[in-house]
């Protein structure tokens, strides 16, 4: 597998825990795309998660590249994906706040 280069944590801190590491090149499946960002946003949220802070609602897998903000050109997609090819300008945003009957979609523990 393709290793690209992130920043990442491995254990829940300040930002001292953050470190630039190689990690897998991550290959969209059915319904994704793959965008090779090119500026990123850090907001409330990462640093929520980074620190622990959300440990009991959010669950990541470590180490983790934290981020939700992101926007790039997409570089690859996945099966199913229609209107969007590898060149296309796009970016990346969390999903809308969770509610009872539209949970997050991250995996909980």
């Amino acid at each position: 597998m393709t290793k690209i280069k992130a920043v990442a944590f491995s254990s829940y801190g300040s930002a001292d825990v953050l470190r630039l590491t190689d990690v897998d090149q991550p290959v969209p499946g059915p319904g994704q795309v793959r965008i090779a960002v090119r500026c990123a946003g850090v907001n409330p949220l990462d640093h929520k998660i980074r620190s622990g802070a959300m440990a009991g609602i959010v669950s990541v897998d470590l180490p983790h590249v934290p981020g939700v903000e992101a926007s790039g050109v997409v570089e690859a997609v996945g099966e199913g994906v229609v209107g969007v090819q590898a060149g296309t300008r796009s970016s990346a945003a969390p999903p809308p706040a969770p509610t009872p009957s539209r949970p997050w979609p991250w995996p909980r523990s």
